[in-house]
């Protein structure tokens, strides 16, 4: 991580993880045990403060997922996650009465091709989507409502987090 001038700030991460008894979600959207899995990829991202409440922001990341040892023989992938992704946007913050904080997020997002059978024989295709998040905090709660927008469809979600504690999802 580098930040240069107090306004620009670089990261970049190589990274190998490996996951014992990963849980994934079948056809049926039913989540099972998929066996042992390894990601290896690399990001690396940007920010840079165009002032004290404005930040725009930029991230680029490679991952590639492999089952390595699976309940089901002849899979090798990890299902539904992108080959690549890119990322870039602007946030604004307001400092509001009784330590609020609101936080508006626009971004655009391009999520590469992702493998949709374990196996490898199908590739889901990439796709572009623009997301509009908007996020309350107030002390130890954050609130957010998130809408998403693809050229040939849309969808959108409420969750609500409280810290310490479980994410509450309402669809």
């Amino acid at each position: 991580s580098i930040r240069t001038a107090d306004r620009l700030f670089v990261e970049l991460a190589v990274y190998r993880t490996t996951t014992e008894d990963e849980f994934r979600p079948n056809d049926s959207g039913i989540f099972e045990n998929v066996g042992e899995t390894e990601r290896n990829g690399v990001e690396i991202g940007w920010s840079y403060d165009l002032s004290h409440d404005l930040t725009a922001y930029g991230s680029f990341t490679q991952v590639e997922t492999e089952i390595k040892d699976p309940l089901v023989p002849g899979d090798r992938f990890v299902r539904g996650i992108p080959r690549d992704q890119q990322t870039f946007g602007a946030k604004r913050r307001w400092s509001l009465p009784e330590t609020r904080t609101l936080i508006f997020d626009f971004y655009f997002q391009r999520l590469g091709e992702s493998y949709q059978s374990a196996a490898g024989t199908f590739l889901f295709p990439g796709f572009s989507q623009y997301g509009l998040k908007a996020t309350l905090q107030q002390r130890r709660v954050t609130g957010f409502a998130q809408l998403m927008y693809r050229p040939d469809e849309s969808s959108g979600e409420f969750m609500t987090t409280r810290t310490p504690g479980g994410n509450y999802r309402f669809a």
